[in-house]
């Protein structure tokens, strides 16, 4: 009986775990840009327009999906600029990719931008872009979390996404759909 008790109590200590990462934190990680919480609006919690670059100020931006996946080492939701190849190697080696060769670009007209969302607390979890623009002289980036229906493995996953930008020395806000 008390071996079946502390099972229970250590299962019951582990979903509270998970529960208490699965929620949105604030990026820890040093260089981070600054996140906006759930919902496509500002840092003050307002919501952007849908017709939000769209208008005579801004232009849509061209980008390349580099690498796209479920594992990381960075568990805590942060957005990373790269601008140089030590940039990128400095993230890619808190990534823990692994096998995962380091993606190839060409600094000189382009930039790296890696999203990682945290912790989740099964597969059915991933990161789409859904627009990169720019206007109002910054570069404004929309994330959505994608969550799947149906069968999905319990398993702890840290999407995350990298995507090539045209080098711009601009700021950039990135927004969490």
């Amino acid at each position: 009986m008390k071996k079946v008790f502390i099972s229970f109590s250590l299962a019951i200590i582990s979903i509270i775990g998970l529960i208490a990462c699965a929620e949105d934190e604030k990026p820890g990680i040093e260089n981070s840009l600054e996140l906006m919480g759930k919902g496509f609006s500002d840092a003050q919690g307002k919501l952007i327009p849908l017709n939000m670059g769209v208008g005579t100020n801004s232009r849509q931006l061209t980008f390349t999906l580099l690498q796209s996946g479920l594992y990381t080492q960075i568990d805590q939701r942060s957005v990373f600029r790269a601008n140089t190849q030590l940039e990128l190697e400095a993230i890619w080696k808190k990534h823990d990719a692994g096998d995962i060769i380091l993606p190839e670009v060409d600094f000189e007209t382009e930039m790296v931008l890696a999203v990682f969302s945290g912790i989740r607390s099964d597969s059915g979890y991933s990161l789409e872009v859904t627009k990169v623009w720019e206007e109002n002289g910054k570069i404004i980036v929309g994330i959505k979390e994608k969550i799947e229906t149906g069968v999905k493995l319990t398993v702890i996953t840290c999407p995350n996404l990298w995507i090539k930008l045209p080098k711009s020395n601009l700021p950039m806000e990135v927004y969490f759909e």
